[in-house]
């Protein structure tokens, strides 16, 4: 199964390869993805798209009752005479005809093309949304459109990339059974959940950082009905709370939590700030600590000295994780400054307060993006990596 920066690697050579296989007069191949609801399949495609420069059309199939939704509604065309040609045209562009055309009687049915298919030249990638979740006759409008991009009386554009997102067909979901010759449309690709993944996107998108925390230390409270999605969802719920151990905020907290996450997920929600895990230092209060000492104190206030028997381990894991993905938020946001913010990064993965492996991953995570490869031009970091 495949992490989400896995499904955007293969769909990345997906679209290379469809525009090979195009110019060489070959139909393209269609990609589904699938896995359990709220994982992020959609999101996915959208920042493919986007880090392509390609437009993202979406279609949510189970919202689609009537064919026509999808794929255009009837509308008839007349043939008339061009020169020494025979062309058609369709009623609503004859009445916008300012010349009379001379018609020869004969008389058609085609489809007008759907709003949703791309005017411009840029290419595309066609998100089929919810697929398997949509009713039989829609499912089997979609094959000639999977199997040549087209249908009665239009053509997708060129560059054209079509994905189909998909719940997979255990009972757990409400999807409809497909035969063979519908599953031959498609090539299919599985997605699982993954927390480092979720915990870089929820940095970016600003969701609460004691609630990253949180399921940084508690992963596996993503499980059956409690996905990445509702999670986020009761996170931003109670985002406002300025402090989650007072009256009201406990009370907000289990009303809100029962009615999204469930029981279990929001004991463990209650534990976390009974141990005033909540508490935890902020990367910002890290990165932006006027002197490395002061960094490295609010690091080892909230893990204790590393080889020592109370080094929390999970805490330091969890703020290497935290500090990496604001660095790269700061990245992103156009904020990162590298004469301020490399010496920082250095200094914490000098001063040992991660242990070695810690140290390393911490490394190993910011050396895969080229803003941060001055960090192991310090000789002593490079070194540890060698170790």
């Amino acid at each position: 199964m495949l992490k989400i920066s896995d499904f955007k690697s293969v769909l990345r050579h997906i679209v290379k390869n469809n525009r090979h296989l195009q110019q060489t007069g070959k139909k393209k191949n269609t990609i589904a993805i699938e896995s359990a609801p709220g994982i992020g399949k959609t999101s996915a495609v959208i920042q493919l798209a986007e880090e392509l420069n390609l437009n993202h059309a979406k279609v949510n199939l189970a919202q689609c009752e009537q064919t026509g939704d999808l794929l255009g509604f009837p509308i008839r065309e007349f043939e008339y005479i061009d020169g020494e040609e025979l062309r058609w045209i369709n009623e609503v562009e004859i009445r916008n005809q300012k010349n009379e055309l001379r018609l020869t009687g004969l008389t058609r049915t085609s489809y007008c093309q759907p709003s949703w298919v791309p005017r411009d030249n840029r290419g595309t990638i066609l998100l089929l949304d919810d697929y398997n979740r949509a009713a039989p006759h829609i499912i089997s409008a979609t094959m000639e459109l999977l199997d040549r991009q087209e249908f009665i009386g239009w053509t997708l554009p060129e560059d054209t990339h079509i994905v189909l997102s998909m719940n997979p067909d255990t009972g757990d979901h409400y999807v409809t059974p497909m035969d063979n010759a519908q599953k031959t449309r498609y090539i299919k690709l599985e997605m699982k959940f993954d927390i480092q993944e979720w915990a870089h996107w929820a940095e970016l998108e600003g969701v609460d950082s004691r609630c990253i925390n949180f399921l940084l230390l508690n992963p596996e409270l993503i499980k059956g009905d409690v996905n990445a999605r509702i999670a986020t969802d009761f996170f931003n719920s109670i985002s406002s709370l300025p402090e989650f151990n007072t009256e009201e905020a406990f009370y907000l907290i289990q009303n809100l939590g029962s009615g999204s996450v469930g029981q279990e997920f929001t004991q463990m929600f209650i534990m976390f700030i009974n141990n005033r895990l909540d508490k935890l230092p902020h990367p910002d209060k890290i990165m932006e600590a006027e002197k490395g000492e002061a960094a490295i104190s609010l690091i080892e206030s909230a893990t204790g000295k590393a080889k020592t028997r109370d080094y929390k381990q999970n805490i330091a894991s969890l703020l290497s994780v935290r500090i990496s993905n604001y660095a790269q938020r700061m990245v992103e946001e156009k904020k990162f400054v590298q004469k301020q913010h490399i010496p920082r990064l250095q200094e914490i993965i000098l001063s040992e307060v991660f242990t070695h492996d810690i140290n390393f991953n911490f490394i190993k995570t910011l050396n895969a993006n080229n803003k941060f490869n001055g960090i192991i031009a310090n000789a002593k970091i490079a070194k540890m990596v060698m170790r």
